[in-house]
């Protein structure tokens, strides 16, 4: 018996010393854990009996990478059209310099740095896609290097090893498809990288060209109250104008003859648009004047709203006009200028019945020296000449303004309480004092103060009317469309139709107000300025301890 216990506690003790070690040994890593091995690189040499199976995934995969190489069909567009485009942007270069040395508008700059604007982000892009496409082929490159690398070490472990003639033509065929696709891939790759190059001269001559226009926007505005020319009545200042005005005259009627012919005759992207947009609002303007008569015939109340429908192709014909005269429409400057003078017709045909004959009188006149202006800016090259053309353009006006007094005082004494009456007296006061600082800043040398100046009143006046149509057409399509199914089924329609009506004429109202300044602003080149400084004024706070509150929160509450 005691041999027996003595036996047990042996095994017993035995087993507990083998546990301790155990959970010593278990509990070691957890005080120190050893660094993990590093990830073993990938074999320089396949193993014989892997090869015919490796040259098969080899052979799908040099298929891949082939197929990668292929030209997508933004790129083969890309290389198709960069030639024309390249030339397009060259004469556009030299005639944008020209334009510049023309001492432009600031609106004349700001059309000119959204257009390049436009062409810089067109070309970005471009180079975008064609680097990624070249980056692509270059890990593919890289890919192949490396397996060739492989297969040439195999190579030479196979001949040490004496492997087997079909094993050798097998890693043979392998390294001669790895060689063969190296060359599908570089040569699209070096025609790649030479297309990538001449699209990057092409982003970096817009970039050159958007800080000449940027560096002149800023001389422009800097240099507003400097006298920018000589005083017109300098003689020699005419002679040597009158020389080169013939030149001048050809050369810009050349340019722009051919801007209106290639506008013309080649296909851009928005013409079907536009040609659509017009049959569409002939078709609906003129639905709506069919209903109009048909209203009348039956008796029904007459609006004055709906009467602008009596001349469909008129409102249809306005509202394409403005579409692709806004600056949302891309357009060279010869065939912007001339769709603006365009557009004073069916401007003038939509206002006419519903004006007097001294705003009429006003408007006509107001047209007249808005297309003169344009004109104006086509002859700025020559200083004196222009400067000629905007004194006669101002003394024109001032004298409209002189012959228009007696009506005006008229209109005056019948609203003199009223505040119609204090904004018009204000008006033509403020008028008055600005054609005569643009004409003697005209005659003196100030070019640029007078230009804009006339320019402000004329652009204004422009602008006003187009948004007059705007409102008129507007107000016609809420009030025919009150009046016809399915909003005249409603019960709230039928009982408050007119204040709806009025309601959203109001709305029309301020939303054509708005879009005058924010057009006006534009064309003084003002308008980058003056939405920086309303943001600012917006994110302003006023803070009290804990509490911050801006003007924008406000605006936000309401």
């Amino acid at each position: 018996m005691p041999i027996r216990h003595t036996t047990t506690a042996s095994v017993l003790l035995a087993l507990v010393l083998l546990l301790s070690a155990g959970s010593a040994t278990s509990a070691e890593p957890q005080v120190a854990e050893a660094p993990k091995p590093a990830a073993p690189l990938p074999p320089t040499v396949i193993e014989l009996a892997d090869i015919a199976t490796r040259a098969t995934e080899v052979s799908n995969l040099l298929g891949k990478l082939t197929a990668s190489a292929a030209p997508s069909a933004e790129i083969e567009n890309i290389a198709k059209t960069l030639p024309e485009y390249s030339e397009k942007l060259a004469a556009d270069f030299i005639e944008t310099s020209y334009s510049l040395e023309t001492k432009p508008s600031l609106d004349t700059l700001q059309n000119l740095q959204q257009d390049w604007q436009r062409r810089q982000v067109e070309t970005t892009g471009w180079l975008s896609a064609l680097t990624t496409q070249a980056t692509k082929l270059q890990e593919a490159l890289s890919q192949l290097a490396d397996l060739q690398k492989i297969w040439a070490g195999t190579r030479a472990a196979a001949q040490i090893a004496t492997a087997p003639s079909p094993i050798l033509e097998q890693i043979d065929a392998a390294l001669t498809a790895i060689t063969a696709a190296q060359e599908k891939i570089q040569i699209p790759r070096a025609a790649l990288l030479d297309l990538q190059s001449r699209v990057a001269q092409e982003v970096t001559k817009c970039g050159a060209v958007l800080a000449q226009i940027e560096q002149f926007q800023k001389h422009a505005v800097a240099s507003i109250l400097a006298p920018d020319a000589l005083p017109i009545w300098r003689p020699e200042l005419w002679a040597d104008a009158l020389d080169g005005l013939a030149e001048h005259v050809r050369r810009i009627g050349r340019a722009y003859w051919a801007e209106i012919v290639k506008f013309v005759r080649e296909p851009r992207e928005g013409r079907a648009a536009n040609a659509v947009l017009f049959v569409v609002l002939v078709l609906i303007f003129s639905a709506a004047r069919r209903k109009i008569n048909a209203w009348e015939k039956s008796g029904a109340a007459a609006n004055s709203a709906i009467s602008v429908f009596e001349r469909p192709y008129a409102a249809a014909l306005a509202a394409t006009l403005v579409y692709m005269t806004s600056p949302f429409f891309q357009l060279p400057s010869p065939v912007r200028q001339l769709l603006a003078i365009l557009l004073l017709v069916p401007l003038l045909r939509l206002v006419r019945p519903i004006i007097g004959a001294a705003v009429a009188t006003a408007t006509y006149g107001l047209c007249f020296l808005f297309a003169v202006d344009i004109l104006r800016q086509v002859f700025a090259a020559i200083p004196v000449i222009g400067q000629a053309i905007l004194v006669a353009e101002i003394v024109v006006a001032i004298t409209l303004l002189f012959q228009l007094r007696r009506k005006y005082r008229q209109i005056l004494a019948e609203r003199a309480e009223s505040s119609h009456g204090i904004l018009l007296r204000f008006g033509r006061y403020l008028v008055t004092i600005v054609l005569v600082t643009a004409l003697l800043g005209a005659v003196a040398g100030y070019a640029r103060l007078a230009g804009l100046l006339i320019a402000g009143i004329l652009v204004g006046g422009y602008l006003a009317l187009m948004l007059f149509a705007f409102l008129r057409v507007g107000g016609g399509l809420v009030a025919v469309a009150l009046r016809v199914w399915p909003l005249r089924s409603l019960q709230m329609v039928q009982h408050h139709g007119e204040f709806l009506e009025r309601r959203a004429y109001r709305l029309l109202a301020w939303g054509a107000v708005i879009g005058w300044l924010l057009r006006y602003l534009r064309y003084l080149g003002f308008l980058d300025p003056a939405w920086s400084l309303g943001q600012t004024l917006l994110a302003t706070k006023l803070e009290r301890g804990s509490i911050a509150i801006s003007l924008g929160n406000v605006l936000e509450f309401f």
